[in-house]
């Protein structure tokens, strides 16, 4: 799926979501939990769609790394809470 196409699909289920992009991560806080995913710059595609708790934090010394990781958009959506 392209990026664009992802935006406007989380804002369709969520029209308060308002995406911050930083070095080609996408962004939003949706419910208390953070929702991103990477642009692939060469197809325009999007992968490592991840979410997490707003407080929850990597920990690289005890290889702690809090959050799901979803095969597309959809999936994300609805582990968010929209029905």
């Amino acid at each position: 799926m392209k990026s664009q196409n992802a935006v406007k699909k989380v804002q369709r289920a969520y029209p308060e979501a308002e995406f911050q992009i930083h070095n080609g991560r996408f962004s939003t806080i949706i419910n208390g939990k953070i929702l991103s995913f990477i642009e692939n710059g060469e197809y325009d595609s999007i992968n490592c769609i991840h979410v997490k708790g707003v407080n929850e934090e990597d920990d690289v010394y005890t290889d702690y790394f809090p959050g799901s990781f979803f095969s597309n958009i959809s999936q994300a959506i609805r582990y968010l809470g929209y029905r």
